[in-house]
């Protein structure tokens, strides 16, 4: 098992609480909150019929226009959906706050989320 595998493996437990207590369609919205306190992100969560789709938006540099991309989903477990190494885990006790986790290139970033629209 990768450090990574590890890493993701440990947060899956962190923050998961109770199987099948999340509906697939608690995560769409858009969910919005800042890459270590500091750069601005969103994710807007969409159901599809072969899984989930995220326009993703994110602040590269401080007061910067957002970079967008889409990017495709898939659900890890009962909170926790994977878009090309965005990690979107739902909090079950509030499903209006969530926490991300991206795995980039050089390091790793967590943003704490919440849905601003569904």
């Amino acid at each position: 098992m990768t450090i990574r595998t590890q890493a993701i493996t440990t947060l899956i437990a962190l923050f998961g609480l109770s199987a099948n207590a999340a509906d697939p369609f608690d995560f769409e919205g858009q969910w919005c909150g800042k890459w270590d306190g500091v750069y601005n992100t969103c994710l807007t969560v969409s159901k599809q019929p072969q899984g989930f789709t995220a326009f993703y938006e994110w602040e590269e540099q401080l007061g910067a226009a957002l970079q967008k991309k889409s990017l495709k989903g898939v659900r890890v477990n009962d909170n926790t959906l994977n878009f090309e190494g965005k990690f979107l885990i739902i909090n079950l006790k509030d499903p209006n706050i969530a926490t991300a986790v991206g795995m980039f290139k050089s390091h790793s970033r967590i943003a704490p989320m919440v849905r601003v629209t569904e």
